[in-house]
């Protein structure tokens, strides 16, 4: 088979793969994705957990899940190493798979918080820039922690932590309140382990990457 040939094939087979193990659900008027991948094997822990921390967010800080209509974020929740969470696109929020299984709502919650600051600010044309990163990071920062005031106020298991992770961010100077991230490299192990989570052949998983660079 022509290179060019096998490697639509590949692709092909992977958007049927990814599909396959995508469910999609509508919470709270936002459009959420789960993707099932070989450790998540059966994604309702994953929407239990999701599902909460979106309750939470629409019971504590309203105004971010109406934000988040209007601004047509969605919420993705898949592995994606590296990262508890990360916005793509201006408007897919990423959620770490391992992250929403392991911690608690609210801290689940504050992190939904926080990209979606990073989509308000994507969504009033200010680019993603050296420049601009620490007092965006401080913006979402900020948001945690209102959220996290709010929860602690109404005895929610875990705002204690995330009120402590936003204060200790904040109160750190410029140069490290954003830390510095390789998104290359970030890029990169998040696409071979998505790659790895669709089960594919190893051979077909490592052609895939040495034609993906």
């Amino acid at each position: 088979m022509p290179p060019r040939r096998a490697q639509g094939w590949a692709e092909r087979a992977e958007v049927r793969l990814r599909e396959a193990r995508t469910e999609r659900r509508e919470l709270h008027g936002l459009r959420v994705s789960v993707v099932r991948d070989e450790t998540y094997t059966d994604a309702a822990p994953l929407w239990a957990k999701v599902g909460e921390a979106l309750d939470l967010v629409a019971a504590h800080r309203p105004v971010w899940i109406r934000s988040m209509r209007r601004l047509g974020v969605e919420t993705v929740v898949e592995r994606t190493p590296g990262t508890r969470a990360r916005l793509v696109e201006g408007k897919t929020s990423i959620l770490d798979a391992y992250f929403v299984a392991e911690f608690l709502p609210a801290q689940i919650a504050s992190s939904i918080v926080h990209e979606a600051t990073h989509a308000r600010v994507r969504s009033r044309g200010i680019p993603n820039q050296p420049a601009t990163i620490a007092r965006e990071e401080r913006l979402c920062r900020a948001s945690e922690l209102r959220l996290g005031r709010a929860m602690l106020a109404a005895g929610v298991p875990g705002a204690d932590a995330v009120l402590a992770r936003a204060e200790e961010s904040l109160a750190l100077p410029d140069e490290q309140v954003a830390p510095a991230v390789d998104w290359r490299a970030l890029r990169t192990a998040s696409e071979l382990a998505r790659l790895d989570a669709l089960g594919l052949p190893r051979w077909l998983t490592r052609w895939i990457a040495r034609r993906r660079g």
